[in-house]
């Protein structure tokens, strides 16, 4: 369904005025290597605390499904980002300018307005509702952290205090502004990982015999829908994508990132697997045996989760700053920090 001539021309004007030129774009926009990275910092990082107990529930047969899982949500990212070339070789219009909400332009062009709004809705409540989910947990690991120092500041102040510190970063432009947040949250999801795999096998020796329970349909059924929760970021993709020099290969960042995410999720939730089997908890920090390493662990997958929420607010913001046509390049975080 196309769009009328005068939503055309309206859409047309409004982003040639609120644009930045092609050739800015692609001096400074992403290339390969850093869209997979923001790929892969969006999607890692949940799913290494949630899928080894995803495994205990589903048996061998889950290490299958998680490659199932990673292989079907990558095809589902390369196609999204086939259909937003479609879109911009169909409406050059689009081509002109950076565009900064595209998955909503892309259910208004499917669907019409109603498409748009629908879009919108869901990946907006989506994604503002994961970032509330990455603050509160940093907040209780942060409380956790503390309570070992004799600290006794309750878990929801450290909700809003970071809350607070963060809330000038989500104001970055767009993803090619802040890519080293995204190398951040992928690095530390992947050394979290290593240390995580040592202490494991550090762990064998107390866990000399293991148990595990076959699943039933419900816990079979809830586990399935973990590991795939654990390889989503669709969202944000169409976001990274306009950002990149050359759109056409988002495909291979697209793998690139999930292979990434694979390397860090299957390791990990093998070993837990065979070495705990029955004692896995929902959280698999909570299986290890405390100590530094623990320790270590928890502030590395906290600084994922809060720079996760940065990225995560993105295209929330970029729709917002469109709507309240906040010409692009003009926010105050560029001001602050004469980034943009």
């Amino acid at each position: 369904m196309s769009i009328s001539d005068t939503t055309r021309i309206q859409e047309r004007v409004s982003l040639l005025e609120n644009s930045i030129s092609i050739q800015d774009l692609q001096e400074g926009g992403l290339n390969i290597f850093k869209t997979s990275v923001f790929v892969s910092g969006v999607i890692a990082g949940a799913g290494a605390l949630a899928l080894p107990n995803a495994l205990k529930w589903t048996g061998e047969i889950g290490i299958l499904l998680m490659f199932c899982a990673c292989i079907v949500s990558s095809y589902t990212g390369i196609t999204l980002g086939r259909t937003w070339l479609i879109i911009l070789e169909r409406y050059p219009q689009y081509r002109e300018a950076r565009v900064r909400y595209p998955y909503p332009l892309i259910g208004e062009i499917t669907f019409g307005r109603l498409g748009r709004h629908l879009v919108s809705y869901a990946i907006n409540f989506t994604l503002f509702g994961a970032a509330v989910v990455y603050l509160v947990v940093s907040a209780g690991n942060i409380h956790s952290l503390v309570r070992e120092l004799h600290g006794d500041i309750h878990a929801c102040y450290w909700a809003l205090i970071l809350g607070g510190i963060l809330a000038p970063f989500t104001l970055f432009n767009t993803p090619k502004d802040f890519w080293l947040l995204a190398l951040g949250a992928t690095a530390t999801t992947g050394i979290a990982s290593i240390i995580l795999l040592v202490n494991m096998i550090i762990d064998k020796p107390d866990h000399p015999a293991v148990k595990h329970t076959p699943p039933d349909f419900i816990s079979f059924s809830t586990a399935l829908g973990t590991m795939c929760f654990g390889f989503g970021g669709h969202p944000s993709f169409p976001t990274f994508q306009e950002d990149m020099r050359e759109k056409k290969k988002f495909w291979k960042a697209v793998i690139t990132g999930y292979t990434l995410v694979l390397i860090m999720y299957v390791p990990v939730s093998t070993t837990a697997y065979f070495i705990y089997g029955d004692d896995i908890q929902d959280n698999i920090l909570d299986t290890i045996s405390k100590g530094p390493m623990q320790y270590a662990i928890t502030i590395l997958l906290t600084s994922h989760f809060l720079f996760g929420f940065i990225i995560l607010l993105n295209p929330v913001n970029q729709e917002l700053e469109h709507l309240l046509k906040v010409p692009d390049g003009e926010c105050t975080h560029s001001q602050l920090f004469s980034i943009c």
